[in-house]
């Protein structure tokens, strides 16, 4: 999933008056079972003692590292949230929605294991808690406040509505961290730029014809 459907999801919930909630999928890629038709055979831990030296293990399930692990583990998601009643979206794979009880939908967005969603009642987001938690070791979060480096503040007014910020601030102060920038060694440098003088216009100067063809290469 992408920003832009995490926005349009955030714009409906509050439209709907309600927040997103989060759910991190524990071991998500070793959930998937692979498929008969593949092999994979990776070389046993160093110093393994129950495998003598030079074998190898066929792997079952996938791992952390497999280049399908990704496709795996959505194909597995996808056939858990369809018997529910929800399907994908056309345009955006990642975006499933359905109604699960009350006549009420529910909405889901996917991002490899994080998994976000909301519903305007209650219970319907608690029915699908209940039913995705049948999937594997799953940890609710409740109310999303960080989701693809964005930081979430929700505000609940008097009148019922709800507002959220969105601010990417956490997330530039890691990148500057990462790149050794910080508060004791920023730098600052000077422009060309200063206040009065004139840089969205280039002034006209008349030139005669013989002097525009001294121009042209």
């Amino acid at each position: 999933m992408l920003q832009l459907q995490l926005h349009l999801l955030t714009s409906l919930v509050v439209f709907n008056k309600h927040t997103l909630k989060n759910c991190d999928v524990k071991q998500a890629f070793v959930q998937s079972t692979l498929p008969s038709t593949e092999e994979y055979f990776v070389k046993q831990p160093s110093g393994c003692p129950r495998s003598p030296p030079g074998t190898y293990w066929r792997l079952i399930r996938s791992l952390y590292g497999l280049k399908r692990a990704p496709k795996f583990w959505f194909e597995k998601l996808s056939s858990h949230l369809r018997p529910m009643g929800l399907v994908s979206s056309t345009n955006s794979p990642c975006l499933f929605t359905g109604i699960l009880i009350e006549g009420k939908p529910i909405y889901v967005g996917i991002y490899v294991d994080d998994i976000i969603y909301f519903s305007s009642s209650d219970r319907v987001e608690k029915q699908f808690e209940s039913l995705l938690s049948t999937i594997g070791n799953n940890d609710f979060m409740g109310q999303i406040t960080h989701f693809l480096g964005i930081e979430f503040t929700w505000h609940h007014h008097s009148d019922g509505n709800v507002s959220v910020n969105l601010t990417q601030q956490s997330l530039v102060e890691t990148l500057l961290e990462t790149l050794g920038f910080s508060s004791g060694n920023q730098l600052t440098f000077t422009t060309p730029y200063r206040s009065g003088i004139s840089i969205d216009t280039i002034p006209t100067q008349p030139m005669s014809f013989s002097d525009r063809d001294k121009l042209h290469l």
